[in-house]
């Protein structure tokens, strides 16, 4: 296993805090745990990308899970696990640490299901969040799930929609996307930093540097640029093509987890239709996030060719 060398000191941590990669399916929490492994692992080889979990896993890892609730059916109710997150956040809080801090991925909205909230976070606790426009999400949502547009479109805008898995803490209450982004950005019990997947992947060694800030990790400049060398979508695709990547489901359409990791791919991948459809349903927080809504450009269904304001 790669060693990790830097530290992470932001102001209160201690032995129990952890950092949350939180974001919405398809929306860059995978490219942001790639960044930050190969900016933390040290000895100057890309990471493995197959070993994720063993630098931030999800909060609905199997091992872990399985380690937490020895004994306990792989065939435990939904009510079960989301009753026992909660007891499951606080034992994996209290394992030993190989990395320069305990953090978890989570696809999960931040709010209240079964009458449980679905975090219960610490004062010392930090959330990254990832968010990328909607219009581009529901394009790689479809394809990694198999599934059409105009499925994708419904399950994007459906409130409260969850997921669940055949294994222990399978379970992910999701929400709309309107519903996934809010929950997060309302959180104040700890500090989040909003992350755009746009700026992700435009302006990455910028995005890295604010990460690091936000978790007060050193920055070394030569490391940086390592780190979004070996984290370049072409190089992590050569890992894919090498290596399957143990995330990718057997149903994508593509056959790959990494599809294309640019933006903008609506403008000639979406009808009017679907866009506005989806986009209408996505908005204020869409303006809000400052990402451009369909019906303020002129949009054929391939091109935004100049600003203009369709809606009355």
């Amino acid at each position: 296993m790669k060693s990790f060398s830097i530290p992470a000191s932001w102001p209160g941590k201690d032995a129990e805090s952890l950092v949350w990669l939180a974001s919405s399916p398809r929306s860059g929490n995978t490219f942001t745990r790639i960044l930050l492994a190969n900016y933390f692992a040290s000895d100057g080889e890309p990471y493995d990308i197959n070993r994720l979990q063993e630098f931030i896993p999800a909060d609905t890892s199997a091992v872990h899970w399985e380690n937490f609730a020895a004994g306990q059916p792989a065939s435990t109710s939904l009510e079960w696990a989301w009753t026992a997150r909660h007891r499951f956040f606080d034992y994996y809080r209290s394992l030993p640490k190989p990395t320069p801090f305990a953090g978890l991925k989570t696809h999960t909205a931040n709010i209240k299901a079964l009458g449980l909230d679905a975090f219960q976070f610490r004062k010392t606790d930090r959330i990254i969040y990832i968010v990328r426009h909607p219009l581009d999400v529901v394009l790689s949502y479809a394809d990694y799930n198999g599934r059409d547009l105009d499925s994708a479109i419904r399950v994007m805008s459906k409130s409260g929609s969850f997921v669940e898995t055949p294994y222990l803490g399978g379970v992910e209450v999701r929400g709309s996307w309107t519903e996934h982004v809010a929950s997060w950005l309302n959180e104040t019990s700890c500090p989040v930093l909003l992350i755009r997947y746009e700026e992700l992947r435009g302006n990455t060694e910028q995005t890295l540097k604010a990460m690091l800030d936000f978790l007060h990790v050193p920055v070394i400049a030569d490391r940086m640029k390592q780190a979004v060398e070996a984290s370049r979508f072409d190089r992590v695709r050569a890992q894919e093509a090498a290596h399957r990547f143990k995330e990718t489901p057997s149903v994508t359409r593509s056959g790959t987890f990494f599809r294309k990791g640019t933006s903008l791919q609506w403008l000639r991948e979406l009808t009017p239709d679907q866009a506005y459809r989806l986009a209408d349903l996505c908005d204020p927080i869409m303006s809000k996030l400052g990402y451009a809504h369909p019906r303020d450009v002129y949009y054929d269904g391939r091109n935004a060719l100049q600003p203009i304001n369709l809606r009355a």
